[in-house]
């Protein structure tokens, strides 16, 4: 993450990784349906570890759900700081 994406405290802000989340949820679920989508609710987000300036966000989405108007679609976001050898889940 870059220094225009954090708070004073070094700390990026929560509505970049909502950003980010919400941006790969878009791409996973028009490429199930083929055509635009948008997102309608978020269930749940929980911000257990601050990301700090330097680290590494990896963003995954896959298909919950499929039905015939509507998609449920799960993001997962890992971490990895640059001394770190294995991502950690948030």
């Amino acid at each position: 993450m870059y220094p225009p994406d954090a708070n004073f405290y070094g700390t990026v802000f929560g509505g970049i990784i909502l950003q980010m989340v919400d941006k790969a949820a878009a791409v996973c679920a028009m490429r199930h349906c083929g055509q635009a989508c948008v997102t309608v609710a978020m269930d749940r987000v929980e911000f257990l570890v601050p990301i700090n300036v330097g680290d590494l966000v990896i963003v995954e989405a896959q298909i919950n759900y499929a039905g015939k108007s509507s998609m449920e679609i799960g993001v997962r976001r890992l971490r990895r700081t640059v001394d770190q050898r294995h991502a950690q889940a948030h």
